[in-house]
C-alpha cells in the first residue's frame, strides 16, 4: 500500500447545531463514570494517587488507499486509542436504567465532494465491563469501546473526481477511566486523496487494521446510502433513523427539522405586518389577471412567485453559510465576551427599530422595479421584489437573524432562512390556488402594529441572552466590573439619552446655539459618567491585584468553605490543616447534587466544621480559573473530583463521586487518626 500522508488533526469548538445537544449530554454526562473490577483483587479504590494520562485517547484516522480512481470505494479507519484503564462510549450507549444518566456516544461524520457515498459504519468490538455508576451498590455489566478500537467507514469516490479531494472527519467521543469521565472531544481531521485513473482497481496487499474490515458487508450498504455530501453528514446512515446508530446524530436531524419548521412559522407570521399584509391582494390578483381563464397558468404563476420568495431569503442566507463553513465564527464567540455582547447589542437596536424607533427606507429607484408576471421568468423576479419591498417592516428581523448566525452551522443557516422563505411564500401559493380566499384576509390596522411590536419584544429577549452572556464571561475575566456594573449602566444609558438628546437637537433646531449648547450638555453628562465608572473599576482593580498575592488572597477560614486560590491553599497545608478541595463548575449539575447530598450533610458536614479542616470550592467554570492549573497539576481530566491532603499524607489523594462515609474515613487518614489500612478498603 502506498504510503499515507498523516492526517491533520485539530481541537475544533463544536457547530452549535451539535453544540446544543453536546452541552446538555456535557451538563448530565460528567455524572458518567465508568468503573472497572480491580484486577489486583483488593476490590475498586475510590481514591487514586494523580499522575492520569494527559490524552487518555488518541485518535487517527487513515485510508485504505491514498490513490484511488474515479468512481472507485475505499475505507477510513478511524481508531480509538485508549490509555490503559481508559474506554469511551459506544455508538449506541445503553446504561442500565438504575444508573440514570445520558451516556455520550462515540461519533464518527465524514464530509466531502458533491457524490461522494458514504456507507454504513463497521463499529469496533464491544467490551463489557462490570461497574456501579449509579451508586445502587449492585454493580451491572455496560458495554464500552477500550484498547485500540477502530471503525471502518466505507466511501465511494465521485465518478467525475479529479486532482485530489479532501475528506473532513469529526470523531465525537468521551473518555473514561474506573472513577472519572473526561470532558467530551470532538476531534477534526483532513485526508487528502489522490485521484488517478491509471490506480489500481483494488490494493494488491490489505495491511492492517484494514484486515478487519468487512469489505463485502460495508461496500454492500453504499447502494442505500447517496448521502448529500458537502455537509456534515452522519457516516452510519442508520444514525439518521435513530434505529440502529446513534442517537446523538437522530437528535441533531430532528432539531433540524424542528428549526426549520419554526422558521416557517416565523416567515408566515411576517406576512402580517403593516407593509405587506395590504399587497398580499394586489399581488395574487396581478397572478390571476395574467393567468387569465386557466386555473393550472395561474397556480404555475403563482409558484414562480413563490420560488422568488424563496429565492431572495436564501440569497440573505448564503453568504452567512459561507462565513459560517470557511471561518466557523463560533470560535470567535465563545470564550470572547466582546463578540458576544455587540451581537446582543445589534439585535436590540434592531428591536428598537423594529417598535418604530427609526425605520428602513429603500431607495426609491427599488420601487421603480416593477417585473411583469406574464411568464415564469416574471413571476419568479415579482416574488423577488415582492420579498424586497417588505424590507422596510422585516429587515431588522433579518438583521437580527445575520447577528444571530454568528452561532449556526452552515447547515442551521440555510435552514433557517430557508424556512422563513417558504412561510413567507406559503400565502401566495395557496391563494394563486384559490383566488376566492382573497376575501378573507384581514386588513391591516393595529393588529398589524401589534404584530411588529411582539417581534421587537422577542428580539430583545434575544439581545438579552447574548448580553448575558457577554457580560457573565467579561466578569470572570475580569472580576472587580462585578461591583461596579451599575455605574456602568447608568453611564451607558447617560451615554444614550446625550446621543438622543443632540440628535433630536438637530432635527428640532436649526439654530447654531440650542445645537452648541446641548450638544455640550449631552458630551459633558457622558463624558462625566463614563469618567466616574472608569475611575472606579480602577479602584476596584486596584483593591483586587493588591489583595490578591497579599492579606486577602492567603486568608482562609477553618472549618469553611473557602474560595480557591493557590496562596490559601499553600498556607493552609503550611499550617498543618487537613484541606479538601471540591473541583466544579457552573455547568456541571452532578457536582452541584454531590456536594448538597455528601459534602454539605453529616457526617462529612459535622467533621470539615472542626477548626483542623479547611475545604476550598474550586470552581473551573472559566478557563482563566486558576483551580484549572491545580487541575492539570493534579492529572485531573473529568469532575466532580476532590483533593484531599494533610499531615498524614505523602501525597494529595483524589476521589471522584465517593460515599460520605469513604470521604470521612479520607479525611481521618488525611489528620494521621485513621489506620493506613483502611485506604484500601
Amino acid at each position: 500500500m502506498p504510503s499515507t500522508p498523516p492526517a491533520r488533526s485539530s481541537r475544533p469548538i463544536l457547530r452549535p447545531l451539535l453544540a446544543l445537544a453536546a452541552t446538555l449530554l456535557a451538563v448530565l454526562g460528567p455524572a458518567a463514570t465508568l468503573a472497572q473490577p480491580d484486577k489486583s483483587g483488593k476490590g475498586l479504590d475510590l481514591f487514586a494517587l494523580a499522575g492520569a494520562p494527559a490524552d487518555p485517547v488518541t485518535v487517527s484516522v487513515e485510508p485504505s488507499r491514498d490513490t484511488v480512481r474515479p468512481g472507485s470505494r475505499l475505507a477510513l479507519a478511524v481508531t480509538l486509542d485508549h490509555q490503559p484503564g481508559w474506554h469511551s462510549h459506544t455508538s449506541d450507549p445503553n446504561p442500565p436504567a438504575s444508573w440514570d444518566f445520558d451516556a455520550i456516544p462515540t461519533v464518527v461524520t465524514v464530509s466531502g465532494p458533491e457524490g461522494l457515498l458514504q456507507g454504513r459504519v463497521q463499529w469496533p468490538e464491544e467490551h463489557t465491563i462490570t461497574a456501579d455508576l449509579g451508586g445502587t451498590g449492585t454493580p451491572e455489566p455496560y458495554a464500552v469501546y477500550e484498547g485500540a478500537a477502530t471503525a471502518f467507514v466505507p466511501l465511494q469516490i465521485p465518478a467525475d473526481a479529479t486532482g485530489t479531494i479532501e475528506l473532513d472527519v469529526s470523531v465525537g467521543y468521551q473518555a473514561c477511566d474506573d472513577t472519572t469521565c473526561d470532558r467530551p472531544q470532538n476531534d477534526t481531521f483532513t485526508v487528502t486523496i489522490t485521484i488517478d485513473p491509471n490506480a489500481p482497481e483494488t490494493p494488491a496487499v490489505v495491511t492492517p487494521p484494514f484486515d478487519q474490515f468487512d469489505a463485502a458487508a460495508g461496500y454492500a450498504t453504499l447502494a442505500s446510502a447517496a448521502a448529500p455530501s458537502g455537509t456534515d453528514t452522519p457516516a452510519d446512515p442508520a444514525a439518521a433513523g435513530g434505529t440502529d446508530g446513534n442517537e446523538f446524530a437522530a437528535a441533531a436531524t430532528r432539531g433540524l427539522v424542528a428549526v426549520g419548521l419554526l422558521a416557517a412559522v416565523g416567515g408566515f407570521v411576517l406576512n402580517l405586518t403593516p407593509c405587506v399584509l395590504p399587497v398580499i391582494p394586489i399581488k395574487v390578483m396581478t397572478l390571476v389577471k395574467h393567468g387569465g381563464e386557466s386555473r393550472a397558468r395561474t397556480i404555475g404563476l403563482g409558484v414562480w412567485m413563490a420560488l422568488g420568495v424563496v429565492a431572495f431569503w436564501i440569497a440573505i442566507g448564503i453568504p452567512m453559510a459561507f462565513i459560517s463553513k470557511s471561518l466557523d465564527p463560533s470560535r470567535l464567540l465563545f470564550g470572547n465576551w466582546w463578540v458576544t455582547l455587540a451581537i446582543g447589542v445589534v439585535i436590540a437596536f434592531l428591536g428598537v427599530g423594529i417598535m418604530g424607533l427609526f425605520a428602513i427606507n429603500l431607495p426609491k429607484a427599488v420601487y421603480a422595479v416593477n417585473p411583469k408576471a406574464d411568464s415564469p421568468h416574471g413571476s419568479f423576479l415579482f416574488g423577488v421584489m415582492t420579498a424586497i419591498l417588505g424590507l422596510p417592516c422585516f429587515g431588522f428581523v433579518a438583521g437580527g437573524l445575520l447577528a444571530g448566525a454568528a452561532t449556526m452551522s452552515a447547515l442551521q443557516i440555510m435552514t433557517v432562512f430557508g424556512g422563513l422563505g417558504v412561510g413567507m411564500a406559503l400565502p401566495y401559493l395557496v391563494l394563486a390556488a384559490f383566488p376566492q380566499l382573497l376575501n378573507r384576509i384581514p386588513r391591516t390596522g393595529p393588529a398589524s402594529e401589534l404584530v411588529k411590536q411582539v417581534m421587537g419584544l422577542l428580539m430583545f429577549a434575544g439581545a438579552a441572552f447574548f448580553i448575558a452572556v457577554g457580560l457573565n464571561t467579561l466578569i470572570r475575566e475580569r472580576p472587580w466590573l462585578a461591583s461596579n456594573m451599575s455605574w456602568w449602566a447608568v453611564a451607558l444609558f447617560v451615554a444614550i439619552a446625550g446621543a438622543w438628546l443632540a440628535l433630536r437637537t438637530f432635527q428640532i433646531s436649526a439654530k447654531p446655539l440650542p445645537r452648541v449648547f446641548f450638544t455640550a450638555v449631552a458630551t459633558v453628562g457622558t463624558v462625566a459618567f463614563g469618567w466616574i465608572a472608569a475611575d472606579f473599576t480602577a479602584l476596584a482593580k486596584a483593591d483586587y491585584v493588591s489583595r490578591a498575592p497579599a492579606g486577602h488572597s492567603d486568608e482562609y477560614t477553618a472549618g469553611a468553605w473557602n474560595e480557591y486560590t493557590p496562596a490559601r491553599l499553600e498556607k493552609a497545608l503550611a499550617d498543618g490543616k487537613v484541606v479538601m478541595v471540591d473541583f466544579t463548575a457552573d455547568w456541571c449539575i452532578n457536582c452541584k447534587a454531590y456536594k448538597r447530598l455528601v459534602l454539605d450533610r453529616d457526617p462529612v458536614l459535622s467533621r470539615t466544621q472542626t477548626q483542623d479542616v479547611v475545604v476550598f470550592e474550586a470552581d473551573t467554570t472559566s478557563k482563566t480559573d486558576p483551580a484549572n492549573d491545580l487541575m492539570e497539576e493534579l492529572g485531573i481530566t473529568g469532575i466532580p473530583q476532590l483533593a484531599i491532603y494533610g499531615p498524614g499524607l505523602d501525597q494529595p489523594l483524589l476521589s471522584n463521586n465517593a460515599s460520605a462515609a469513604e470521604v470521612l474515613r479520607r479525611l481521618n487518614l488525611a489528620a494521621g487518626t485513621e489506620p493506613a489500612a483502611s485506604a484500601s478498603r
